[in-house]
């Protein structure tokens, strides 16, 4: 019989009355998720071979695609959003692996003969079960309907389907219990109707973890009876619904099944045996019977879904082992799919052998395709830790199998050997399971702190069967405290199925690897394909064509702002010029580049400023976001993203952000920066709407879950412990019934016949032995007490209890405890040996005991037996518990990181920026690839591995920014191998710039000192410069050199478990010569001591700690430190060893890296040597290091106070020798108390310094002297001395003390006269001030006893007492018997104890004080009242009900565009923030938001048109213009044109015509400086500064001391007495001071070596010439200077240079200079003169006038810095108003900058340049107030405005420094502002309007056209303009007035007035004075506010009269 033929038949039956078969379906499975049950996916076996009848291995995914079609009913697609869905994989990763294999595939034909044989089956089961149908579908018709469920109602779910799929899928799992209610009802016709559409809406939901939970719990047979019931009723029933709803019903329900069958396979097999049988047959008979239009797709695409439920029940009955996956070939071959592959290793992975062949990854040219791409990177990041544990493995099995005794070291890999599982509990979001790896951790030594094992993240592997199977794990928690007992904890993944978890021993491996970043790049690169790959043209095909960033492409003519500038972003040459932007030219090239090419590359070498240009860019494209940010789906919304490869340098530039936008989220939990807690995601994260609501109800459903695993584990804790019996409640239900009835007394378990039963034993053996330890007894949790019926702690607390009453008992008592004492302890005894004991496992014996019935019958030998059997299978039982609590746990939790992941979306598409490491981009994938940041900055680009930042991008990626240098460390990876021949270690960044692609190099450095600089330059970088900041910089105190390289040839140890190695001499050496460079002075914060080694690092870090000066001295590793920088470095190469094996220091990058830290001095410690013959890189260093004298076995350190003493050190003892900082000389310097200073030589001063001589002063009359040390206060006199005492008693007393004052101490006895009590007291105290010690015996009012000592003197009838006891009253107004909590004395009060009270207006609990009353209480709960809208109501349950906040997605009606808002707010079209799609009616693109009208808007777009300036150039106009040209004003501020001037500095300035305003203010020039300043130095500094102090070395000298100030500080005056002395002549006055005395002219009597006279003077220094023996030198000299060869001539030698003159010709040259300011100066080398005494005066002369300029220059820095301060405030006074609100940011940077100078100190540069500009901004400032209301209240006070806040935002532009230039520029425009207002204020004199007069006319036009010239303002003729403006106000002022007659004719009839009335105010305008004319009280002028009036008929002198007064009066 053919189906149509059965269905015709099987609807007669119906029709007919006849009965028809129900469908019957199995009994109900456990709900598993098939991720849980990976066997059915494993055993499809060779069922599957040729789906596709290819030939070819096929996999499950692709079984199901054969026979599932996609699913083309979705409620997306019948909204008309596209075609039809792929169709999703089944299982995880791990199964879809698996190559399965299926029956051959021929076609239709095939399918449609299968299906017809599976209805030929059904049609005979059919017939045959008749009436079990008929019965039912007579109890269909006649069913009552379904009882309403709350939520669920018909009108509500009608609601729910017009929710969008995730939010009605949450709302589903919030109410699942409801909707679980619904179900298992029988439901109306039209309520199947609406849950089969509901449920096909949730299906294209992207939450799939919550779908298939929701679907595991919901879907269970006999809802799927009812949707398939009625699909038949439909028919059968003949029910009125339209062909399109019976359609639509049929598509709901399919897509259903799919989901079943797609979601959950393995309970699809169970529940779906006939149900897509019975949908095809009711489909048949629609066509047939009813005439419906079936879709041909739709049946055949059930037929297709019939026979795969088929094939799935086929597959469950027959397993078959899979096959394993063949691996990658080199040569990669299409079609092999990688997600297949398990991302955590197999046990197959673990044991495979040989070399596993892979692609290595291209480096030169493209790749095949994104899948060659994708694959190969998988699989090398597979591979990269597959590898060392694979190895190690295989080298471990292999020695565990071999007899030989030799054990080869396993690299990579530990292994643990009898390692268990101890416990399992949830701590957060985790299940952590402890393991006891080393039980005998005591007695370890092994430094925990220090070592590397067990690091967090780890893979650990566990085995019980040499890796045939494994269990996998994560250490997540590294307690040393938990490391040192042998303990770790770590969380367990993939599928746990061993229920023998915690009995058996396993093997644990351990892999150094930190997994964690693993895992998530290769899940994150499992989700990439075709279709959402970001970026392929530059990463797979690596083009080097420069594309603009797609939102850049569409609108090319976008204008960015910056500051006050605004410039087409893609025209370079019409950018602000780069000082405006701060950068150098280097930065300014690649700044343009990142912010114009789709992939921009920076490549910085050290020092160059990379995150400080990184965060320029990002700075400028948020302040231009709306350039890149909207489109259809973004509503304005989406942040950029910035990725780091570390936290810290994700913390540093995100730290960095925060100086322009708060508006900030940091992903992830690892950062250690305070300043970011804030801006975390997990603080920031908003919880809102319905998915709140499900996270609440799945959080609850995890905490009850973690409570159940808890208890469950600590109940098997307590089984497996052995430390007492077992309590008969857990241990019942494994008994035999006869067992169990045996201890039971009165119904109820007893335990104490347990303990008796069990331990009846003890007396068999009569132990009874006392002599029991019993302290090694463990505690028992205070939970877990009840477990146990007895214990040992038990026991041991009695036997104590009974130990301590036998101490007090006597006689028989005491005879009766000992007894039970022994009882007691053999007791313990006995049940200690029990329970451990080994059982072993006998099923036959139990169950032999089971049929006895006489427990007491058994030997206590068999009743333990039986006991151990129950306890065996209640360990079994908790532990089987376990597993299933710990499998909900994992689905729940999965469930709650989608609503998280949703929830998350939402907080971060408000920010502007998100940061994330790689490893944590790589986790949120999911999370990103919704996100869609169309901008991603990667920081540290070349150090991160290429797939770390590949998954850091998503699909929507239109603009990549990689910023890194790859000649620093590069991608390190845990297989050698594989970075050097599979090319892992190039990065993303380095295989762009490898082919071709564009890239941009900094090349200006700011941090090392030159030196410094030429280890890396040129050797590693061909081009690099050094800023002129790093050409200043100081020598480093206290040694030779600046930098050095300490070679020696000590050798290396292994450390770390021979996994690191560490250098002893090197740790030691550099620890020593770390604390010598801080006591010259340096902060430990200035210095960080680098290693290559990580064993090193903790040798170092030992040795520190024992040094208390460097505690604070960072140490580090050289590959943590990049990107980081310090002052002083100290680097340690640890390399030393015969082999000459330098390891990874032979890496260039490496090498790179640590050479480049340092700023100022650098010191290596290696073997130069050895390093040299292995890399020629080194052979480079090692030449330069030659050149500069700065490598050797020693190192030189100079003293500070006697530079002569040199210091050569080698080993770290050296130093011992100088432990001070200083040399081995004495200080020798004289304290302030006249002692000289003993101590070793030392570089700090005395200050602080405590004399240590005796004091040795007399103190008294009887001569004593002080004995104290001489820094301490000598005091009184201290000497005892015996003296009477005027009672009578002797005391010995201190010298100083007068015997009357002494108190004697000698107790003495007295009978108190009041109270008549004896008591004792001091001899020196009288009766009456002594208190009674006796105790008061009076009874208080209250009733309690007196507290108090007797007091008879002080309220003896305690009326003023008050008793402190407490109250033993009820409260007041108490509704309980709550007690008072006051003290007795205090008066009760309302009772405040809280309660919890059903508020009566609502059902809400409410706590509350017991004396309220609930009436008066406001509900401040959640309302939970639904709106009208469906939503739930945000109020509180006190307020009024409205305000929907739910957010909804609504259309605009005007533009059709869908935003995001609040539910209750209506949509509008000035709303949406969507780009503007319409076209100008120019024909340009709109650029502007839809919201915004595009009329409103100006075209930015740039025309070809050009108009004149004001300033005379031509300026293209924007498209907008063409019509209407601006003013010549506006234009010239858009000219580009070259300014071309000469500066103040020479130098030409490069700035264009609008730049410069004209000519007006100049941008800074960037020129080197190269002036020589006043004390002789060169200006190193930029142009654009003011030339600042210098800061070499100051050069100052005497014979006494020298200068260690910088130069251009002024030098402090030698106060030392003057040593110019001869035989003649002798001065008396201060070094600092004019000698009081002439040059002595006698000739010198001394002789020189040679024998001859001396040719000088006496009392001056000899001159090493003679005249005998050197004639031709001293001829040279008498020439040199020009004088005549004199034979008495005197010669004179400079000492500071060493230079000899004749003594008359050097007078004469050195009296030529007298009135240049400059230092005295050698002739011939121009040295300064400071030592030679006889040219001393003239010497100080000079010097003090360079000291003046420095005074003057360096300036009073307190007195400058008041002043600043001062001139700020009076600013912030007069700019406080509304009219200077433009310049507002600008003023408030002043301010801060000016409040930040009075703590940080600011240098006099800084604070002269604050000063400068402050006057200038004050100026303007004053220049306005004090002429504002004198011009005219039109557009002119506007226009004067607006020039003023321009200016006063130019003059503060860059505060910190100010040039000539500027401070000219500035000048002269507050001088034109000044002019300008005065002839404003002139152009508003009522005179200036009505004058008749023309002879002040030409003189007015000379000062308007020179003011408003737009050329800079000529300062030298601001008085000569400043003189006509008030010459013109004089003439204006004689001139007659032209009122106009008739209206004053008309004035003055109205009012009658006559001549005398009329007078002007101060500034020109007329009033009038009624009565008779004079004045008689003042008031101000209506136009300007001036006083005008008088009083007692006398005008005030500022007015005037007015004589031009009308006719005829």
């Amino acid at each position: 019989m053919n189906l149509e033929s059965l269905s015709e038949k099987l609807y007669a039956d119906i029709e007919g009355g006849k009965s028809v078969p129900k469908v019957m379906l199995e009994r109900e499975v456990p709900v598993n998720d098939e991720r849980e049950n990976p066997k059915i996916w494993r055993n499809f076996g060779e069922r599957g071979k040729n789906v596709r009848g290819n030939g070819r291995m096929g996999n499950l995914g692709q079984a199901r695609n054969a026979f599932l079609p996609s699913r083309p009913y979705s409620s997306q697609n019948r909204r008309g959003r596209g075609g039809s869905r792929p169709g999703r994989g089944m299982g995880t990763s791990e199964h879809r692996a698996n190559h399965v294999s299926g029956r051959k595939w021929n076609g239709p034909a095939q399918q449609n003969s299968s299906s017809q044989e599976l209805m030929m089956k059904s049609s005979e089961q059919v017939t045959s079960n008749a009436s079990v149908f008929e019965s039912m579908l007579s109890k269909k018709r006649t069913q009552q309907e379904s009882e309403d469920v709350p939520g669920f109602r018909f009108t509500q779910m009608k609601e729910l389907l017009k929710k969008d799929s995730s939010e009605l899928l949450m709302h589903l799992t919030a109410k699942k219990s409801d909707l679980s209610c619904l179900l298992q009802k029988n439901l109306r016709p039209d309520m199947i109707m609406l849950v089969a559409e509901m449920f096909a809406k949730v299906s294209s939901s992207d939450m799939k973890e919550n779908q298939s939970a929701l679907l595991a719990q919901l879907v269970q047979p006999s809802v799927l009876d009812q949707f398939s019931s009625h699909a038949l009723n439909i028919v059968a029933q003949n029910m009125k619904y339209s062909h399109e709803e019976i359609i639509k019903y049929f598509e709901n329900i399919y897509v259903l099944y799919h989901d079943v069958v797609d979601i959950l396979p393995y309970k699809a097999s169970e529940v779906l045996k006939y149900h897509p049988t019975n949908a095809v047959m009711a489909l048949q008979n629609l066509k047939t019977i009813r005439k419906v239009q079936v879709p041909l797709k739709l049946e055949d695409d059930y037929k297709t879904l019939m026979a795969y439920v088929e094939s799935l029940l086929e597959l469950h009955k027959s397993a078959l082992p899979k096959k394993p996956r063949e691996k990658i070939k080199r040569e990669w071959q299409p079609g092999i799919d990688f997600r297949q592959l398990s991302i955590h290793p197999l046990p197959e992975d673990l044991l495979r052998k040989g070399n596993v062949d892979i692609c290595p990854a291209i480096i030169e040219g493209p790749y095949k395709s994104v899948e060659h791409y994708l694959d190969v990177q998988f699989n090398l990041m597979r591979e990269d830790f597959l590898i060392p544990l694979r190895e190690g493995i295989a080298n471990f099995v292999e020695q565990r199998s071999s007899k030989s005794n030799k054990r080869k070291q396993i690299e990579n890999v530990r292994f643990y050997t009898n390692v268990r599982f101890l416990n399992q509990f949830i701590e957060g979001d985790i299940i952590v399971t402890e393991v006891l790896f080393n039980c005998r951790a005591k007695k370890s030594r092994h430094n925990w702190k220090r070592s590397k094992r067990f690091l967090y993240g780890s893979l650990v592997c566990f085995t019980s069967d040499m890796f045939s199977s494994v269990l996998l794990g994560i250490i997540v928690d590294r307690s040393v405290e938990l490391l040192e007992k042998g303990i770790l904890r770590c969380e367990l993944i993939g599928n746990i199925r061993d229920d023998n978890l915690f009995k058996r021993e396993y093997i644990m491996a351990e892999n150094e690897i930190y997994f964690e970043a693993y895992q998530h790049v290769m899940r994150a690169l499992q989700s990439f394909n075709e279709n959402n790959f970001p970026l392929r043209e530059y990463l797979i095909d690596v083009s080097s064509d420069l594309h603009l960033p797609s939102y850049l492409a569409n609108n090319p003519g976008a204008n960015y702002t910056f500051d006050r500038f605004t410039f087409p972003v893609i025209e370079e040459y019409m950018w602000p010029p780069r000082e405006e932007l701060k950068v150098n030219e280097s930065q300014f090239k690649a700044l343009h580049s990142a912010l114009t090419k789709k992939c921009a590359v920076i490549q910085g070498p050290p020092g160059t400023g990379k995150t400080y240009l990184g965060l320029i860019i990002a700075k400028l494209l948020l302040k231009n976001s709306n350039r890149w940010r909207g489109g259809l789906h973004d509503n304005g919304k989406g942040p950029m993203l910035v990725v780091c490869f570390t936290n810290h340098a994700l913390d540093q530039f995100l730290e960095g952000m925060l100086s322009f936008t708060e508006n900030i989220i940091r992903v992830g939990s690892q950062s250690k920066n305070e300043k970011l807690n804030e801006y975390n995601l997990r603080v920031v994260r908003k919880k809102k709407g319905m998915r709140a609501l499900a996270l609440y109800g799945i959080e609850g459903e995890l905490e009850q879950c973690a409570r159940a695993m808890n208890h469950s584990n600590g109940l098997l804790k307590e089984c497996l412990r052995n430390v007492g019996i077992l309590s008969l409640e857990y241990l019942c239900r494994w008994m035999a019934p006869n067992h169990a009835s045996w201890f039971v007394v009165d119904g109820i378990l007893n335990d104490n016949m347990l303990v008796e039963w069990l331990l009846s034993g003890a007396y068999f053996l009569n132990m009874m032995n006392t002599d029991v330890s019993m302290d090694d007894t463990e505690p028992i949790p205070g939970n877990m007490v009840d477990v146990y019926a007895e214990n040992l702690e038990n026991l041991r607390n009695y036997v104590i209890q009974l130990n301590d009453e036998a101490l007090r008992a006597e006689g028989y008592e005491l005879e009766t405890i000992q007894n039970m004492v022994m009882m007691y302890v053999s007791r313990f005894q006995y049940l200690k040996n029990k329970l451990t004991e080994k059982y072993e496992q006998n099923e036959e014996l139990p169950a032999e005991l089971a049929i006895v019935k006489n427990l007491n019958d058994l030997h206590p030998e068999l009743r333990w037996v039986l006991y151990q059997h129950w306890c065996s299978k209640a360990v079994e039982h908790y532990q089987e518990t376990l597993m299933q609590e710990r499998r909900n746990y994992k689905v729940i939790h999965r469930q709650k990181s989608e609503i998280l992941e949703d929830m998350y979306l939402g907080t971060i598409l408000d920010c502007d920026v998100v940061g994330m490491t790689t490893t944590g981009a790589a986790k949120h994938q999911a999370l990103l690839q919704k996100l869609g940041s169309k901008i991603v900055i990667v920081e540290e680009a070349a150090e991160a591995m290429e797939s770390h930042i590949v998954v850091s991008l998503s699909a929507k990626c239109e603009h990549l920014i990689l910023i890194g240098d790859h000649k620093q460390l590069r991608p390190s990876t845990a297989v050698y191998k594989l970075a050097k021949d599979f090319n892992m270690e190039i990065s993303l960044f380095e295989r762009l710039l490898m082919n071709g692609v564009r890239f941009d190099t900094l090349r200006i450095q700011h941090r090392m000192r030159p030196d410094i600089a030429d280890l890396v330059y040129p050797a590693v970088y061909p081009v690099l410069e050094n800023h002129p900041s790093v050409l200043a910089y100081e020598d480093i105190l206290g040694l030779k050199k600046n930098l050095y390289f300490i070679t020696h040839t000590y050798r290396e140890d292994t450390a770390m478990d021979d996994l690191s190695k560490k250098n002893q001499h090197e740790a030691e050496f550099l620890i020593a010569l770390c604390r010598h460079i801080i006591l010259q002075g340096y902060d430990p914060c200035q210095i960080t001591i680098l290693t290559t080694y990580l064993g090193q690092l903790f040798l170092l870090t030992e040795e520190r700690e024992r040094h208390s000066l460097i505690k604070n001295v960072r140490i580090a590793v050289v590959d943590n430190f990049q990107g980081e920088e310090n002052d002083i470095i100290l680097l340690s190469l640890v390399r030393n060893n015969e082999e000459g094996n330098v390891g990874f220091l032979a890496s260039e990058n490496r090498i790179c890296v640590a050479l480049s830290r340092a700023k100022k001095g650098l010191y290596i410690m290696g073997n130069i040597d050895m390093l040299s013959k292995k890399s020629h890189l080194w052979a480079e260093i090692r030449n330069v290091l030659q050149k500069k004298e700065a490598v050797g076995t020693h190192l030189t350190l100079q003293c500070l106070k006697h530079p002569e003493q040199l210091t050569e050190v080698s080993q770290a003892q050296d130093f011992d020798n100088i432990s001070e900082g200083g040399c081995r000389l004495m200080c020798g310097e004289q304290l302030n108390c006249g002692h000289m200073c003993k101590k070793l030589c030392h570089v700090q001063g005395h200050s602080d310094f405590r004399c240590h001589e005796t004091c040795g002063k007399v103190m008294c009359i009887r001569d004593h002297r002080c004995q104290k040390l001489c820094w301490q206060n000598c005091g009184d006199c201290m000497v005892p001395v015996e003296s009477n005492l005027p009672c009578g008693h002797k005391a010995t007393l201190p010298c100083h003390m007068d015997p009357k004052e002494y108190k004697c101490p000698v107790e003495v006895s007295v009978k108190l006269p009041n109270c008549e009590h004896e008591n004792k007291k001091l001899c020196c105290l009288g009766v009456d001030k002594v208190n009674c010690s006796f105790p008061c015996d009076s009874r208080l009012p209250c009733g309690h006893v007196c507290p108090k000592k007797c007091h008879v003197y002080v309220d003896p009838e305690h009326l003023d007492f008050k008793c402190l006891r407490p109250c033993s009253r009820k409260n007041v107004e108490c509704k309980e018997e709550h007690i008072c909590q006051r003290k007795c004395h205090e008066e009760c009060s309302v009772c405040m104890y809280k309660v919890k009270r059903k508020l009566p207006n609502c059902d809400h609990y409410h706590d509350m004080y017991c004396h309220q009353d609930p009436l008066i209480i406001n509900c401040h709960k959640p309302c939970k009242k639904k709106l009208k809208c469906g939503h739930d109501c945000p109020k509180r349950c006190l307020d009024e009900c409205g305000g929907c906040q739910k957010i909804v997605q609504k259309e605009i009606p005007d533009c059709k565009h869908v935003m995001t808002m609040k539910c209750c707010e209506v949509p509008a079209r000035h709303m949406c923030k969507e780009k503007c799609t319409r076209m100008r009616s120019c024909g340009h693109p709109c650029t502007a938001v839809c919201g915004i009208p595009c009329s409103e808007k100006k075209c930015e777009s740039m025309s070809s048109r050009t108009s004149a300036a004001a300033c005379g150039h031509l300026v293209r106009l924007f498209c907008d213009e063409v019509s209407v040209v601006p003013s010549p004003k506006i234009l010239m501020k858009r000219c580009k044109e070259a300014c071309g001037k000469i500066l103040e500095c020479s130098h030409r300035c490069k700035g264009t015509c609008g730049q410069c305003m004209q000519g007006r203010i100049h941008i800074p020039c960037q020129e080197k400086c190269g002036r020589n300043l006043i004390c002789g130095h060169e200006c190193t500094v930029s142009c654009s500064q003011t030339c600042p102090p210098c800061k070499k070395k100051c050069f100052v000298i005497c014979e006494h001391s020298k200068c260690k100030n910088m130069c251009g500080k002024p030098c402090a005056p030698c106060r030392e007495q003057c040593g110019w002395q001869c035989e003649h002549k002798k001065c008396k006055k201060k070094c600092s001071e004019l000698c009081d005395r002439l040059p002595c002219n006698e000739p010198c009597k001394k002789k020189l070596k040679c024998g001859h006279d001396c040719i000088g003077f006496c009392g001056e220094k000899c001159p090493e010439l003679c005249r005998v023996c050197n004639p031709e030198e001293v001829d040279e000299i008498l020439t040199f200077l020009g004088t005549d060869d004199d034979e008495n001539a005197r010669f004179v030698i400079l000492p500071d240079c060493g230079h000899t003159f004749e003594s008359t010709g050097l007078e004469k040259w050195l009296s030529m200079g007298q009135k240049m300011v400059k230092m005295l100066e050698c002739p011939m080398c121009k040295t300064p003169i400071q030592q030679a005494y006889r040219y001393g005066n003239e010497a100080k002369i000079h010097f003090s006038n360079v000291l003046k300029v420095k005074y003057k220059i360096f300036g009073n820095l307190k007195q400058i810095n008041n002043g600043v301060i001062k001139s700020a405030l009076k600013l912030k006074s007069l700019t406080s108003s509304e009219d200077f609100k433009k310049s507002k940011s600008s003023l408030d940077e002043l301010h801060h900058l000016v409040w930040r100078s009075k703590k940080a100190h600011f240098g006099a540069f800084v604070l002269n340049s604050l000063e400068a500009r402050t006057e200038f901004a004050l100026s303007i400032a004053e220049h306005w107030h004090e002429l504002k209301n004198k011009v005219s209240q039109d557009g002119t006070l506007q226009d004067c405005l607006n020039t003023a806040n321009l200016l006063i935002r130019n003059i503060l532009s860059r505060l910190e420094m100010i040039s000539l230039q500027e401070h000219s520029d500035f000048d002269g425009e507050c001088k034109r502002f000044h002019l300008m207002m005065l002839l404003r204020a002139v152009q508003n004199l009522y005179e200036f309007k009505n004058s008749h007069s023309t002879n002040w006319i030409e003189k007015y036009e000379i000062c308007r056209v020179t003011i408003e010239d737009v050329k800079a303002f000529p300062k030298d003729k601001y008085s000569e303009i400043f003189n006509k403006i008030h010459e013109v106000r004089k003439l204006l002022s004689a001139a007659d007035i032209g009122i106009p007659r008739i209206e004053m004719k008309q004035v003055v009839q109205a009012l009658g007035l006559h001549q005398g009335h009329w007078y002007t105010c101060p500034n020109g305008h007329v009033f009038v004075i009624g009565e008779c004319g004079r004045a008689m009280q003042t008031g101000r002028c209506n136009e300007c506010g001036a006083a005008i009036g008088g009083s007692h008929h006398t005008l005030l002198h500022t007015n005037r009269s007015l004589r031009n007064y009308p006719e005829g009066i």
